[in-house]
């Protein structure tokens, strides 16, 4: 990967000029290893930096509300897992039921 310092003009044709030249010597521009791309460990981590600085900012009704949208949102998942768990059951009995 290579630095450019960018041209500040404002006419194409000389930007276009000077990234040709600089694409033909790279001989005094500075180079570096190119970073991976982010994977999603990064991703993730990013969020949770995000959210945790948001939260830091919430105060008073606002902080309220977010922690009553948090439990909300926790039952709704509680009650999903416990209904799905409860429909293999179900349904894995009724299958034993047939085979017998």
């Amino acid at each position: 990967m290579y630095y450019y310092k960018v041209v500040s003009s404002k006419d194409i044709d000389e930007q276009i000029h000077h990234c040709k030249d600089f694409l033909h010597d790279q001989s005094g521009s500075e180079t570096r290893v190119t970073p991976p791309e982010p994977g999603s460990m990064d991703t993730w981590g990013g969020l949770v930096t995000e959210l945790i600085e948001f939260y830091k900012k919430l105060h008073g009704p606002q902080l309220q509300l977010f922690h009553a949208a948090g439990a909300i949102l926790m039952a709704f998942c509680i009650f999903v897992i416990f209904y799905a768990n409860s429909t293999a059951a179900i349904s894995s009995a009724e299958t034993m039921k047939k085979k017998q």
